[in-house]
């Protein structure tokens, strides 16, 4: 760009040389032994300018293709969901699943203004073939876990642990009221 207002500008010989030497120090050119030509006219400077868009073009595309062979970083949250090393599922309100949840929830409570939000369905890894060995069990019930939100991810992870005694009055264990 300055050599193009040099040029424009019709500055003596000393600048452009000055200007020329700038120009191929930035964008190294093959002379050999000769000395370079001094860039003085337009349509030389042109040319030169339509060379270095040209190889902006080039790199910028190489950095594109650079870019796409790196894997592509994974947000914060897929990580995080990975390592709860579980499927979940939101279940749409017409699922039988979330009917059954719903019919449970109505009769296990006596006030009308509760509303449940989301039915969730969670396949923990390894946990359908832990259940397959009670089949034969007929008289099987769904029970129910009040826990804090601090915890869920714990449990989704690692499933329901029976915590130690902890000073109560029974023992550790899951009890049933």
């Amino acid at each position: 760009i300055q050599l193009e207002e040099a040029v424009k500008n019709s500055e003596d010989k000393t600048t452009l040389a000055d200007l020329t030497s700038k120009f191929f120090t930035l964008v190294p050119h093959s002379f050999g032994r000769t000395r370079p030509p001094l860039l003085d006219n337009a349509e030389v400077i042109k040319q030169k300018k339509d060379v270095m868009i040209t190889l902006s073009d080039i790199e910028l595309t190489q950095s594109l293709q650079k870019h796409k062979n790196e894997p592509v970083p994974k947000h914060p949250m897929d990580v995080k969901y990975e390592s709860l090393n579980c499927k979940l599922e939101l279940l749409d309100s017409g699922h039988d699943e979330y009917q059954v949840i719903t019919s449970y929830v109505k009769g296990t409570t006596t006030d009308q203004n509760w509303k449940l939000l989301d039915v969730w369905c969670i396949d923990r890894e390894g946990e359908e073939q832990r259940f397959r060995v009670n089949d034969s069990i007929s008289a099987r019930k769904l029970l129910w876990h009040g826990t804090s939100v601090a915890v869920v991810a714990a449990i989704l992870n690692s499933g329901l642990r029976i915590m130690p005694h902890s000073g109560g009055c029974v023992g550790s264990g899951i009890y049933f009221a």
